[in-house]
């Protein structure tokens, strides 16, 4: 069974138990890891990375022995192993995209794990907003930072929708696997979500909501999603 269709199980579980059994959270957590890092956007960051340490284009730093070998210690494998992957010119680029990502989730899993993750589900018809970026890191309101906040900073929160009115959220104050939350608690999420989209610059990025425009509660007032786009409003006409 392919590893898409073992993650897919899952989710339609806890969605459907709204409860996240203590034996499988863990793999709930690789899922968001195995999310995060197959990003388009986290390509791109890799194919910068080796062009950095290595001084070549990355179309021409795959073909170099060496990084290969580097990769098989990465990912603890012989090097004949993952030789014996390697195919034509056109593959080597994405298999070392598909390859890398193992050690990358094991470097985020210590991070994600060592949070308190609550699984809430929202009361009302308020849903989660989900965006280009699964895993929403974001600083708490008010965080007097002017930096990003990143996955192992302790007051930043993570969110993870797993669908419209579920999501998985470390940083909200509260412990406990499974709850409950109101309408304002849904609100704190989408509005952080949404402000990490304008403040971190995700300028081609999707933000997914029950219909084509959608008003949710913020902090400083109700923010109106339309399409891709967001703005303060003062009145939704609703």
């Amino acid at each position: 069974m392919k590893r898409d269709d073992v993650d897919a199980k899952l989710v339609r579980e806890v969605c459907r138990s709204r409860q996240c059994p203590r034996d499988r959270f863990d793999d709930l957590l690789e899922f968001v890891a195995l999310t995060y890092t197959r990003l388009p956007s986290m390509r791109a960051h890799m194919t910068c990375w080796v062009k950095q340490h290595t001084g070549l284009p990355f179309e021409e730093a795959v073909q170099d022995p060496e990084n290969w070998r580097w990769l098989a210690e990465c990912l603890g494998q012989p090097l004949p192993a993952i030789f014996a992957l390697v195919g034509t010119y056109a593959e080597k680029n994405q298999l070392w995209h598909t390859l890398v990502i193992d050690p990358l989730i094991r470097s985020m899993l210590p991070l994600l794990k060592s949070r308190e993750w609550s699984l809430c589900v929202s009361q009302s018809e308020d849903y989660f907003v989900c965006s280009s970026s699964p895993l929403g890191i974001t600083w708490s309101v008010g965080h007097p930072s002017n930096k990003n906040p990143t996955l192992g900073d302790e007051q930043a929160i993570l969110t993870f929708p797993l669908c419209r009115y579920m999501a998985l959220v470390a940083g909200l104050g509260e412990k406990g696997c499974g709850r409950y939350v109101s309408r304002n608690a849904v609100a704190e999420v989408n509005n952080q979500t949404l402000l990490s989209l304008r403040t971190h610059a995700v300028r081609h990025g999707f933000v997914f909501a029950p219909a084509r425009e959608f008003y949710c509660m913020g902090n400083e007032g109700l923010l109106e999603v339309s399409g891709a786009d967001f703005a303060l409003v003062k009145d939704p006409g609703r």
